[in-house]
């Protein structure tokens, strides 16, 4: 046997399973991937439990964005059309692309007329869902994943098994034979035992790609058809580094993502990392406008955004289409049961859980997905926790009903089937044998209220669980008065907003115009008035010390340091004492006037106006002025420019920054009434962010560790004098 051959065999002996099912066995069995998955529990669900406890609004809001979703599925073409406008007008190139193939031999094209040889990119789902990574690598070019999550498994050649997390399948053990072997400049005696370890690893290494990278590539987790802006989430700080050094920044964004304002942004944004990581929002929540302007001292020379189809169009026009109100933010993969036994890596493709098991055949066809129906229990959490309200067991019980119909699945299954909906159209005789199976699963089950041995036909079900015993009387025997008490003619469950998949869709002709004419008015009307959604109460207006205590608590909950001090003459000093607390003794990189005149050099301090170098071993600190402070959430407003440029506040290892008292706000909402005021109604600078505790990471085994990418220290100086 040749070589070939055997590499083949020993392939063919390792590759997943052909169906859902022998990969969940599989999954099952690895005693290492169970380890991984039950830090599920520990890290997402307590984390999501502990943050909506925090918010009593929460309800209303799910309402609220449930809504905002649906409208803007509805009235996708309007508001993709204001959005490529808006954001042609800012000096970005827009493309619009079919599918896959389109949109990686766009990207390819772009970078290969621009010569690029070295990618950084962000985290993107739907990057993976298009095979970008490889295309681009066939064609020569070098592609490196910058997520600590996403660069674990491109070193171990794997395929991300969550939305939001996708080293979560593996330990420390699994990890660092790949970063032993990919980082062998390293000295090999180094010691890789601790999560910190292998952050500050990847970090040395990373910054070298930040660096020489010649293109930065990330995905949208929303755009705002308002301003034309792209808003990106991360806690890294890497998607704010990949849209920032490179001199081209090309984002790839499914069509779906388009809201209308930057007010129902916010909205959402209040929703999603709450319910993805349980924290009240991400460390950078960055919204980006165009490229590099001329009062800019950074940002990229050019952007391209790539808008995906990839068969969105047809899902929004089916019985599915209330999965396109997805905001990835993983929740129903979190609270699964399936999810949390199996790994995302079961499910065979880009999109795991729930949310997987509807989309992916919606995209790739039912042929191909059948089997995705049946990872599921109908226990009905994932639409109990979905930010959005999609009704995800009803969508899945749909994709099940087709397969049965297109006569997929096992005959055992099929006939199984058959007999059970003879029994349902014959009441009387499905109470009698239900009464019957009750009785003989209660004594089978004795004074253990336990089945443990296997019953005929399910000893796969009996392997990994045994069944309780059912209650008495069954359930079909209770009075129908007892069950719903105060449901009686309502049908439970039933959410609030209106379903795209119960909506008609609209004919073409004379009703289409008008649709098309009303959504273009309704949007118009939102962008006169931007209606906010339900305002959280730490978000609504205080008294001035009332805000001040209310954000450094915010600020500190979400590992920022915050201290007081009395005006901006006595900051000099309160920075040298930060700065030896901290461990940094190189010089502070300004670029605000409103710093220059104080007196720096009486402090013992050595300042520095440029922006600070990129390499990792550089030494010292940031200082940036925000436009404003927010209380709701502790987060720093900056705008890029000269005073507080992304670079600034990214590359330094320690980050301070000044904000005088009086320049604290209520709520997220307030930046964009400042802007407003400042900019205009429509004008945005090329970026803006929220910044909100230091950079951090908790992609091995869902522990936190701090400096991922930015800052590992956030100093906030909270200046009394206005």
């Amino acid at each position: 046997m040749n070589e070939t051959t055997a590499r083949k065999k020993a392939d063919a002996a390792t590759a997943a399973p052909a169906t859902f099912r022998a990969r969940a066995v599989r999954a099952l069995t690895d005693a290492q991937l169970q380890r991984a998955l039950a830090n599920v529990p520990r890290g997402f669900i307590a984390k999501r439990a502990k943050a909506l406890a925090r918010l009593p609004e929460f309800e209303d809001l799910r309402q609220y964005a449930a809504a905002l979703k649906r409208r803007a599925i509805a009235d996708l073409d309007v508001l993709l059309e204001r959005f490529i406008r808006q954001a042609e007008a800012a000096g970005c190139h827009v493309h619009r692309v079919a599918d896959a193939a389109e949109a990686c031999a766009r990207i390819q094209a772009l970078l290969a007329e621009r010569g690029v040889r070295w990618v950084a990119k962000g985290k993107s789902m739907i990057s993976e869902e298009i095979g970008l990574n490889a295309a681009l690598q066939q064609a020569g070019m070098t592609v490196t994943e910058t997520d600590l999550g996403e660069y674990i498994i491109q070193l171990r050649k794997e395929a991300p098994s969550h939305i939001v997390a996708p080293a979560i399948h593996l330990t420390r053990a699994d990890i660092e034979p790949a970063f032993r072997k990919a980082h062998e400049q390293l000295p090999p005696e180094r010691t890789l035992s601790s999560q910190e370890d292998f952050v500050s690893e990847a970090r040395k290494v990373l910054r070298e790609v930040f660096c020489t990278a010649d293109a930065g590539i990330t995905g949208a987790n929303i755009l705002i058809a308002e301003t034309g802006t792209v808003v990106l989430v991360t806690n890294e700080g890497n998607g704010d580094l990949c849209a920032t050094l490179p001199r081209l920044h090309i984002v790839l964004a499914s069509i779906e993502k388009v809201v209308p304002t930057r007010e129902d942004a916010t909205a959402l944004l209040r929703l999603l990392a709450r319910s993805a990581t349980g924290q009240e929002i991400t460390t950078y929540t960055s919204f980006f406008t165009g490229p590099k302007r001329d009062a800019d001292a950074d940002g990229p020379e050019e952007m391209h955004i790539v808008l995906l189809d990839n068969g969105r169009k047809d899902v929004r026009q089916g019985p599915f289409a209330d999965i396109l109100a997805c905001i990835r933010c993983g929740a129903c993969l979190n609270h699964c049961p399936v999810f949390q036994v199996t790994g995302g890596h079961a499910y065979g493709d880009v999109y795991p859980g729930p949310m997987g098991e509807v989309l992916q055949p919606a995209l790739h066809g039912l042929e191909k997905m059948h089997d995705l129906a049946d990872a599921c229990t109908m226990c009905g959490r994932c639409a109990e926790v979905c930010p959005v309200r999609i009704p995800l067991p009803d969508l899945i019980r749909r994709w099940r009903m087709r397969a049965f119909k297109a006569g997929h699945g096992s005959a055992m299954q099929r006939l199984g089937l058959k007999l059970w909906a003879r029994l349902a159209q014959r009441p009387r005789l499905y109470r009698r044998l239900s009464r019957l199976g009750n009785g003989m699963l209660r004594f089978l089950a004795g004074k253990t209220h336990f089945i443990t041995r296997p019953l005929p036909g399910l000893g796969g079900w009996f392997s990994v669980r045994d069944l309780p015993a059912p209650d008495a009387p069954p359930f079909l025997a209770q009075p129908h008065e007892d069950v719903w008490p105060d449901q009686r003619g309502k049908a439970p469950g039933k959410e609030a907003h209106t379903s795209l998949t119960e909506a008609p869709c609209t004919k073409e002709g004379g009703k289409k115009a008008r649709a098309g004419k009303a959504a273009y008015e309704t949007l118009e009307a939102r962008l006169r008035n931007h209606p906010r959604g339900p305002q959280p109460e730490r978000a609504r207006p205080d008294a001035p010390e009332r805000l001040a205590l209310r954000f450094s608590e915010e600020a500190e909950a979400a590992g920022a340091i915050v201290e007081t001090v009395p005006s901006f003459n006595t900051l000099p000093d309160a920075v040298a004492l930060a700065l030896k607390r901290h461990g940094e003794e190189g010089p502070l990189h300004v670029l605000s006037s409103r710093f220059t005149e104080l007196a720096w050099d009486e402090a013992g301090i050595d300042l520095d106006p440029s922006l600070p170098p990129c390499a990792e071993s550089a030494k010292g600190a940031g200082l940036i002025l925000p436009e404003a402070a927010i209380a709701e959430t502790g987060s720093l407003l900056t705008l890029s420019g000269k005073t507080a440029p992304p670079t600034l506040m990214l590359l330094p290892r320690v980050l301070l920054a000044a904000v005088p008292v009086s320049a604290i706000r209520p709520g997220l909402d307030d930046s964009w009434d400042l802007l407003r005021t400042r900019l205009g109604p429509k004008d945005m600078p090329r970026s803006v962010h929220w910044i909100t505790g230091p950079s951090r990471t908790a992609d091995i085994e869902q522990t936190l560790v701090l400096g991922a990418h930015g800052p590992a220290i956030l100093h906030i100086f909270l200046i009394k004098e206005a």
